[in-house]
């Protein structure tokens, strides 16, 4: 695929102090500048939005489009009269308090580029600031300064169960439009937003239900991540009552879906717990939402006999090479699981993400992306920094600082181990768990091999399949 043209498109609604620093986040970006514009679709703001547009000079071509507002803050036909003013060949959706990073664009492309129907989620963190340095926004600095965020509740559920949305019966249940890409062909045979959707609503879901009836990939993507700038927002009040409203819109326009009922259901119940108390921690009932989300409330999957778990870390080649092998196991495909926990999701040339969530395999493949190398590396960098700078190993003062870091390495990577059997006895759903280095092969008969040898170094008792029950408040 030719390097696309892209359509960058933003509504607004009297937001120009953070819509100021999400152009900003803009600039810079290692996509070609000539390969992409920005639509701003203004919804009548009376904060002064056309003049600071009009006084921007940006290295992006920027139009505004000025779209007088009916009622409240109507974003789905924002985002319809910016569609049919772009021009691009994939169109990506943030909002305008969304700040993002250098690689953003490219990020997202990269799954345009090898699948051609499929709709990209970004991951959304939100932010404690309300705003951020010019500078550090402009360069893409502030990132390494991020070390308090909190990601979007739609998100967390993959975070416990898979972030392979490949798994979900409802992968649409994640698509956000603070933070999506879809090709713009795919979305008008589809009828673009619904405008029936006013107000603070469900618009990007429903499209997302289209888009999967038309048979789109879903993916989600923690490369391409959307900054969310703190600022009030609806009261969640008012939000469950609008996602109500919404979702009865959904089941009437689209009666009888398993799909829709699915999701509803899960989401009510969610809502209720807000009044109660329960017995489950936060991870459990995400990891719950996960797998129902996966399996429907129908009979449970098998519970395979073995989690095969593989920690790769810059090894997409090999990777890949691997998953296709294990698909010839002579062990049935729907006994066992693969969980990759990818530990290079920093790497700039990794493209493990990618790659993960555009394969097909006949055995469920759960997915992971952690940056847990990087923090081991970085001491392995500070080391060899000391090594090269002062080319002195033998002097005494030298040889305690290297033993040191050294000694910050080993236990480093000791609780990199440590944390991945943590996480894998968490998110595996066999009692039994084999960890796997990436290797180009494997054996067909690895699996029966592996369950002649019992025992293996790793066990513990999956979730319960149901959920606990739910306790009235005391008062």
């Amino acid at each position: 695929m030719e390097t696309p043209f892209v359509s960058v498109i933003i509504p607004t609604c009297n937001r120009a102090t953070w819509l100021q620093q999400t152009l900003a986040s803009l600039e810079g970006q290692s996509y070609p500048t000539d390969r992409y514009e920005v639509i701003v679709v203004d919804n009548g703001s009376i904060d002064g939005t056309a003049t600071l547009l009009d006084g921007l000079s940006l290295p992006y071509p920027l139009h505004h489009l000025y779209l007088p507002k009916q009622d409240a803050f109507e974003a789905a036909a924002a985002r319809n009269a910016g569609v049919k003013a772009s021009r691009g060949d994939i169109l990506i959706f943030i909002d305008s308090d969304i700040v993002v990073g250098k690689r953003f664009i490219e990020h997202h492309i990269a799954f345009h580029r090898f699948v051609k129907d499929v709709c990209v989620t970004g991951m959304v963190l939100y932010l404690p600031q309300a705003r951020l340095a010019e500078q550090a926004v402009r360069d893409g600095s502030f990132i390494a300064d991020v070390t308090v965020s909190t990601p979007d509740p739609l998100e967390t559920p993959l975070f416990c169960f898979s972030e392979n949305l490949a798994l979900y019966r409802v992968p649409w249940f994640v698509c956000h439009s603070g933070n999506f890409s879809v090709g713009k062909a795919q979305l008008e045979q589809v009828g673009l937003f619904d405008e029936w959707h006013i107000r603070w609503s469900i618009e990007d879901l429903e499209l997302a239900y289209r888009l999967h009836r038309r048979g789109l990939r879903f993916v989600f993507s923690k490369r391409a991540v959307g900054y969310h700038l703190h600022h009030d927002t609806v009261p969640r009040a008012e939000k469950v009552e609008s996602v109500y409203q919404g979702l009865a819109y959904m089941q009437e326009k689209y009666p009888g879906d398993p799909g829709i009922a699915l999701w509803g259901n899960i989401w009510r119940y969610e809502a209720d717990l807000l009044r109660y108390d329960n017995a489950m921690t936060t991870w459990q009932f995400d990891a719950w939402k996960g797998r129902q989300l996966c399996e429907g409330e129908g009979s449970p999957s098998p519970i395979p006999d073995l989690s095969l778990v593989i920690y790769a870390h810059n090894r997409c080649g090999v990777l890949e090479s691997m998953l296709h092998s294990l698909a010839e196991q002579s062990w049935p495909a729907d006994r066992f699981e693969v969980i990759v926990i990818n530990g290079s999701l920093a790497a700039e040339s990794d493209d493990t993400e990618v790659m993960i969530q555009t394969i097909d395999v006949p055995y469920r493949l759960r997915y992971f992306a952690t940056d847990w190398q990087d923090q081991a590396n970085d001491i392995k960098v500070k080391r060899l920094g000391i090594q090269l700078a002062l080319k002195r190993e033998e002097a005494e003062d030298v040889r305690r600082l290297l033993e040191r870091y050294d000694r910050l390495l080993q236990r480093r990577e000791a609780e990199l181990k440590d944390e991945l059997v943590d996480m894998a006895q968490r998110v595996a759903d066999a009692d039994l768990i084999k960890f796997l280095d990436p290797r180009p092969r494997v054996r067909s008969d690895l699996i029966e091999r592996i369950m002649a040898s019992l025992p293996l170094e790793a066990a513990w008792t999956a979730l319960p399949a149901e959920v606990p029950s739910v306790q009235k408040a005391s008062p």
